[in-house]
């Protein structure tokens, strides 16, 4: 089949030469301008595809970021003017993506299986689906957790509340605590890391200033210091090696 695939472009290639030519173009120029250009591989281009929702599987394609670049190479191999692959590092420094869902404990077999840290930061923002912060916040997480025992993790990572201790009653403070209260008394080596707001988080402030309307918290004379979310991921990072219990941001 590939030798009458081949056949059949080399007569479509003298057919397109005769064109050009009687055209007045160099065919032989035009193939090695071509032969100089530099085409730029995307390294999803040879894995499975989908979206964020579901992922269309493909017996064969390539499961992590060495697979793609064989892949990749491969294809350079052939053509010859593809020797950069562009690499998607969201998707390319994992293993293995896992599709589940945290409240529901039968979807997440194996999720934590090979792991040697489980770093959680599961919690509601804005849910649509009738689920409470019981339900997401404390449940989920312990969902999470019990897959983490089972795989014998060394340490489990959770991000909380800062001054949790003073918020506890509010509800999706309460569940916070609740799980941290479980994670404490597994006997899995722990950290529990305590970010104040975002800055992302004043973004709805900016939006009511607009609509020439803000809600202030006390008398207004309260003051916030927001941090970054990259601030926070380092910090979550660095306390994979760390061996603090809590640690506030």
């Amino acid at each position: 089949e590939g030798e009458i695939n081949m056949a059949t472009w080399e007569q479509q290639f003298e057919v397109l030469s005769n064109v050009l030519t009687d055209k007045s173009i160099d065919v032989k120029q035009v193939m090695e301008s071509l032969k100089q250009q530099v085409i730029e591989l995307p390294s999803w281009a040879v894995g499975n595809s989908g979206t964020r929702y579901g992922v269309f599987r493909e017996d064969g394609a390539a499961r992590n970021i060495w697979d793609k670049i064989e892949d990749c190479a491969e294809i350079q191999r052939v053509v010859g003017v593809c020797p950069v692959m562009a690499s998607h590092v969201l998707w390319d420094v994992t293993d293995e993506i896992v599709h589940g869902e945290v409240t529901k404990p039968e979807t997440l077999d194996r999720v934590c299986e090979n792991m040697d840290a489980v770093f959680s930061s599961v919690g509601i923002t804005r849910q649509k689906d009738g689920l409470s912060f019981r339900d997401v916040d404390y449940q989920g997480n312990k969902n999470v957790l019990d897959r983490a025992l089972e795989a014998s993790v060394t340490r489990f990572i959770y991000v909380s509340v800062y001054n949790a201790h003073l918020m506890e009653h509010l509800a999706i403070v309460k569940a916070h605590e609740d799980f941290v209260a479980v994670l404490k008394a597994s006997g899995v080596p722990y950290t529990v890391i305590r970010p104040n707001g975002f800055f992302s988080d004043m973004g709805e402030y900016m939006k009511m200033a607009l609509k020439g309307r803000v809600y202030l918290v006390g008398q207004g004379t309260n003051r916030i210091n927001p941090i970054h979310g990259a601030d926070l991921a380092c910090v979550c990072v660095d306390a994979v090696d760390q061996n603090v219990r809590e640690i506030d941001v």
